[in-house]
């Protein structure tokens, strides 16, 4: 009875809310829901390049997977409104003390480089700051973690995480931890889920999800108001968390997707988890990886997707394709589709469509955007892949409304999180 006077107090605190927002007070923009600013730090030996301060390489292309991505002057012009910041634990950090340290040298390196660049940067804390932020023309970050094994072990240390900023947490990773499983991803890169790879993938189970412990974590997560991640969970680990996050009428993210329509893989969504992740208020990135968002082969061998004469696959086309799957599934309902590019997470970017790197075929006549022979070359190249996708006859609207809509997910955890401690 108490949670249910609870549920119901929250409910008519978040109607009060939203319906007291001016309409002049939306941010028009793109969220970019998954970037790595300082995976140097725990990754340093696998990323080449430099920092983000450093001048970018004179040799460069969309092929730049182990190559620095978030050059300052990148970021900057990029036009990109928000980037969620994801700190990551080296999965060679064994105790929760390299966890801690890790996690905190990260959120101290962006701070410091939001310092260093006021001008152009902001840190934000609340949805209030990073609007007032971007009022100013500012460039936001904001913390999150992906992957957060150690991390969010007690009340405590999620509140913890809370203070320190972060505001979005994906506490599984690319292996299956002490919270549940992660997917399994087709063809080599199954390898990188070896534990999942030994007990699920080989007997083809799909597995038990989500662990007591990650099942606690998710609520301790969502009552600190803090944003949790799928990204990287198996099938079940993800139905698991749309169940908890439901009792709670709380938004989920996924930062970083696919959609199983098109692509056959454990990581995509399915239709039905995707409406469970928008009736809540919550997100989902389409990924910026090259590898990522193309057709699966059985999809298209046995005919539930057919791709036009001039298809060029790692390209934008890829990227139209899943965005018009959302026009469809959507249809006549307001809804924003995020980016997250994945940026220094080891991941090359979209292919050109056109020319010798993409389909052959040379770039319609007239057109000077550079995109469509270079690709998403670097995060400088954003305007320009925007630009292409109304040069397709596309309506960005979705992509431009996403900045907003990551901020009323954030709004909308914060108010459970204070209801939640009023009944306390």
């Amino acid at each position: 009875m108490v949670k249910l006077v609870s549920t119901i107090l929250i409910l008519f605190f978040l109607s009060f809310w939203f319906s007291g927002t001016k309409a002049a007070d939306e941010v028009v923009g793109v969220v970019d829901l998954h970037a790595h600013i300082a995976s140097h730090l725990p990754y340093g030996f696998m990323l080449f390049g430099g920092t983000p301060t450093d001048q970018p390489s004179k040799e460069f292309s969309y092929k730049h997977n182990h190559q620095q991505q978030m050059y300052v002057e990148w970021v900057r012009s990029s036009g990109i409104k928000i980037f969620v910041q994801a700190a990551l634990v080296n999965i060679f950090g064994f105790t929760k003390d390299i966890a801690k340290r890790q996690i905190k040298e990260q959120l101290a390196y962006v701070e410091n480089l939001v310092k260093d660049h006021a001008d152009i940067f902001a840190l934000a804390r609340t949805p209030q700051e990073a609007r007032v932020a971007i009022a100013k023309g500012k460039t936001v970050f904001v913390h999150a973690l992906e992957g957060a094994e150690y991390l969010v072990d007690s009340k405590e240390e999620a509140e913890t995480l809370y203070q320190q900023g972060v505001v979005m947490v994906g506490p599984i990773h690319l292996v299956d931890n002490e919270y549940g499983d992660a997917s399994i991803l087709k063809g080599f890169k199954k390898l990188l889920n070896w534990k999942g790879l030994i007990t699920r993938g080989i007997v083809s189970s799909p597995g038990d999800g989500l662990t007591e412990k990650g099942k606690k974590a998710i609520e301790y997560l969502i009552e600190a108001g803090i944003l949790v991640d799928m990204a990287h969970m198996s099938e079940v680990s993800t139905n698991q968390v749309l169940e908890i996050s439901s009792h709670y009428f709380a938004p989920v993210i996924m930062s970083h997707g696919m959609l199983r329509g098109i692509r056959q893989e454990e990581r995509g969504l399915t239709d039905v988890q995707l409406k469970a992740i928008y009736k809540n208020a919550g997100l989902i990135g389409l990924t910026g990886g090259l590898d990522y968002l193309n057709p699966s082969s059985d999809k298209i061998e046995n005919k539930e997707v057919t791709l036009p004469a001039d298809y060029c696959q790692h390209s934008i086309d890829d990227f139209n394709f899943h965005y018009d799957y959302f026009n469809k599934l959507f249809a006549n309902e307001k809804y924003a589709v995020a980016w997250g590019s994945d940026a220094n997470g080891f991941v090359s970017h979209y292919r050109p469509k056109y020319g010798e790197e993409g389909n052959g075929m040379a770039a319609p006549v007239g057109s000077s955007n550079p995109y469509n022979v270079r690709g998403m070359e670097s995060l400088a190249y954003f305007p320009n892949f925007l630009k292409a996708l109304t040069e397709m006859g596309k309506d960005t609207k979705a992509l431009e409304s996403s900045a907003e809509a990551f901020l009323r997910s954030w709004e909308r955890a914060l108010k459970i999180r204070e209801g939640i401690k009023r009944q306390k």
